[in-house]
């Protein structure tokens, strides 16, 4: 048993018995709020829907659309 478990060591590890798992994580689309003029998008991170709020990207050419937070103004 000891001998087995030696022999592991020194094989090393590999990828084939030991896989993380991987965050799937993805943009489904981008959009500009027509009330608050912020670039919003709706994302998934995992089994979990999300928005995100960029402040910083470009607003030229975006869909117009409104955000949930102005939504529930």
């Amino acid at each position: 048993m000891i001998d087995w478990i030696l022999n592991r060591f020194e094989e090393g590890l590999s990828n084939e018995y030991y896989e993380k798992g991987k965050k799937e994580e993805s943009i489904e689309s981008m959009f500009l709020c027509r009330d608050c003029n912020t670039v919003w998008s709706i994302g998934k991170e995992g089994s979990k829907k999300l928005t995100h709020y960029y402040y910083e990207v470009p607003k030229y050419g975006k869909s117009v659309k409104q955000c949930f937070y102005c939504k529930d103004k």
